[in-house]
């Protein structure tokens, strides 16, 4: 049930990272001109870079002003998907039949890999 939480989560997270990518360069395109698609990737990843040292104050503003819309918009995917997380979290395992699976470990010795289901009476 957690591999399956923590699977969940990263998936959203790998969704909000393309998708702050690809909404971040749409953002500044009309705005960078100048630059190679690669340079405004460098431009989205942080203020310390050093071509968005080199932009003009107004620009940097401009640049400013546009991330951080995209990542107000892309905020809201991982809070969906936090909401769909605690919401569909207590249903895991719910009707799911256990199976015994046993596992042959050195000289023999055989162990439970996933333990048996309580039964319920």
């Amino acid at each position: 049930m957690a591999i399956a939480q923590v699977v969940g989560g990263n998936i959203f997270l790998s969704m909000a990272g393309c998708m702050y990518q690809n909404y971040g360069h749409s953002k500044l395109l009309p705005y960078l001109t100048a630059l190679s698609q690669q340079d405004i990737s460098s431009v989205i990843a942080g203020t310390s870079n050093p071509i968005f040292q080199s932009l003009t104050p107004e620009l940097k503003n401009v640049v400013i002003e546009q991330i951080t819309s995209v990542m107000a918009n892309i905020w809201a995917v991982m809070i969906a998907g936090s909401a769909i997380n605690v919401v569909l979290g207590p249903l895991l395992g719910v009707g799911v039949k256990r199976w015994d699976v046993e596992l042959e470990v050195g000289l023999g010795k055989k162990i439970l890999a996933v333990p048996p289901a309580e039964e319920k009476v």
